[in-house]
């Protein structure tokens, strides 16, 4: 495991198992002005750049090699997933809905929700199947005691976490955790090194990362969560990890 030296080494400073037993925040809401800030960034050029990927028709360089990037990055998650009839999966940070679609094609039923109206929109125009629902807002809000969170087998959070920073991540993973679905699924622009002397050159759509060690390391030790695989995906510019996460009941 990704974690075990980390671990070990915790153990002999005498942490019997520093995985459990730290409590977590209360739920609250998370932080209104991040909200409003990622919802301004993608009424930019920025969404605008993210339509175009999504939509499969890139503009440049770099929006191509998400475009292609992302297609066997999909294809993992199908297979991890294995999306089927009666599955119930919320995808939060939906976007345009295209992943969700794709699922759903697959017979699962798939819950959308984005903060982007217009891009809840678009889904809803392109949706072909009714076990397809899209709604703007929060996700974190279907989780919620005494939300709709009931019965979903996964949440997805497809480059999502890029858009908020370090403490901002850190309280959106604890909603998720207090909410106890069984998986998730994350997926997320890596740094290293080649990208961070590169990164300036890249169109502002593309420039954020992050450190998967350390963001792994932290649902490790703070959330009942266990990676169970991962993979990474590398097209040039685009560098995008997938891990897929299941709930320990005895963490």
């Amino acid at each position: 495991m990704i974690f075990d030296g980390h671990l070990r080494g915790l153990r002999a400073a005498g942490h019997d198992d520093p995985g459990r037993g730290i409590a977590l925040e209360s739920p609250r809401t998370l932080n209104q002005t991040a909200q409003q800030r990622v919802r301004a960034r993608y009424e930019s050029e920025h969404g605008r750049a993210w339509e175009r990927i999504e939509t499969a028709r890139p503009a440049s360089y770099f929006e191509e090699n998400v475009v292609f990037g992302r297609r066997p990055l999909v294809r993992r998650l199908i297979e991890w997933l294995e999306p089927r009839a009666g599955l119930r999966v919320l995808d939060g940070g939906c976007g345009l809905g295209r992943i969700a679609e794709e699922l759903a094609g697959h017979g699962a039923t798939i819950t959308g929700v984005d903060l982007v109206p217009r891009f809840v929109e678009a889904a809803r125009g392109t949706a072909s199947s009714g076990s397809l629902e899209f709604e703007a807002g929060n996700f974190v809000d279907r989780l919620r005691p005494g939300g709709k969170q009931a019965g979903y087998a996964a949440l997805l959070l497809l480059g999502v976490l890029e858009d908020y920073a370090p403490a901002e991540r850190h309280e959106l993973i604890r909603h998720v955790a207090d909410a106890a679905v069984p998986r998730v699924y994350l997926a997320f622009r890596f740094s290293d090194d080649r990208g961070s002397r590169l990164w300036n050159l890249f169109p502002e759509a593309q420039q954020r990362s992050i450190n998967s060690v350390e963001l792994l390391r932290w649902i490790h030790l703070h959330t009942a969560y266990r990676q169970r695989r991962q993979d990474r995906f590398v097209r040039r510019n685009f560098r995008c990890h997938l891990a897929e996460l299941v709930r320990d009941p005895v963490a």
